[in-house]
């Protein structure tokens, strides 16, 4: 039976787009998913900095904004939530996970970065955000009073004219059941 050698396939059957950066921010190794998906090959990839392929700049990124240094001291992962411009021009969302490995001596001898596209998430939730703040400003504005409950009759919100009509502020009503305002 032959022996399956996980560790050189490993890398490939990633999920995401990932790279593997030197402490020094040089790029060490890309998957085959960041090749294809950024269309690069390995020989215009591997040596060059990570700023001149995932910012196309020229200049590190100062350093309170690149995850690194903080990867670096700490020795823990973390994310950053990144926009920028696809291939087509349309903004992309991408949440970028840079993790330690660490050395024999628990030192970070490198950093795997994965790259995970965010967008349709990111977009739901600034419409998200929109939507609200539109029926926010109805609310706000109606003469009606105007209470909103969730299914369990506890008070979301309560406009000025629902304040106004059952003589409480939002402080007091907002978080408590409508049964005690309504029927006690």
């Amino acid at each position: 039976m032959e022996k399956f050698v996980w560790l050189d396939k490993l890398f490939d059957s990633l999920s995401f787009p990932t790279l593997i950066f030197a402490p020094d921010m040089t790029i060490f190794a890309a998957n085959q998913k960041f090749l294809m998906k950024y269309n690069y090959t390995e020989k215009k990839l591997i040596g060059r900095k990570c700023y001149q392929i995932l910012y196309q700049s020229k200049d590190p990124c100062p350093e309170q904004s690149c995850p690194l240094p903080r990867v670096l001291a700490d020795k823990k992962g973390t994310s950053s939530l990144k926009k920028t411009t696809g291939r087509n021009g349309a903004e992309v969302y991408e949440d970028r996970v840079f993790s330690p490995i660490l050395n024999n001596n628990g030192d970070v001898g490198y950093i795997i970065v994965s790259l995970r596209d965010v967008t349709r998430t990111k977009l739901l939730e600034i419409e998200s955000q929109k939507t609200n703040e539109f029926l926010e400003n109805i609310i706000a504005s109606s003469a009606s009073a105007i209470l909103v409950a969730d299914m369990k009759g506890v008070i979301l919100r309560m406009n000025e004219s629902a304040r106004k009509l059952f003589g409480y502020t939002d402080k007091v009503a907002v978080g408590t059941s409508i049964a005690e305002y309504l029927y006690t």
